[in-house]
């Protein structure tokens, strides 16, 4: 009987041992669950991270178009700028010629 007990006490602490391990199972599980929680959300933050610039881009493509708008609405003064620049020039060239006239 002395020889029988060491082992039975050892059955009962592998039992014990289970019962342990059945109890601690799911808090690992639940650990790992955390764990893939927190890569989740850093994926949703860089998720998020990545939309934001998206809408960044958008409100520059935005810009862009309201800049071709301005380049549009401005390309013709700049034409008449060079209309008026060579109308000077040909009075210069006119005029010499109109005094001419104006004497003879």
């Amino acid at each position: 009987e002395q020889v029988l007990e060491p082992l039975f006490l050892l059955e009962q602490i592998l039992e014990l041992l289970l019962q342990l391990r059945q109890i601690l199972e799911p808090l690992f599980l639940l650990e790992q669950n955390l764990d893939l929680l927190f890569q989740l959300v850093r994926i949703l933050e860089l998720l998020f991270q990545q939309v934001q610039i998206l809408e960044l881009l958008f409100q520059l493509v935005q810009i862009l178009e309201l800049l071709f708008q301005l380049v549009q609405i401005l390309e013709p003064l700049f034409l008449l700028e060079q209309i008026l620049e060579l109308l000077l020039q040909l009075r210069q060239i006119l005029e010499p010629l109109f005094l001419l006239e104006q004497n003879l």
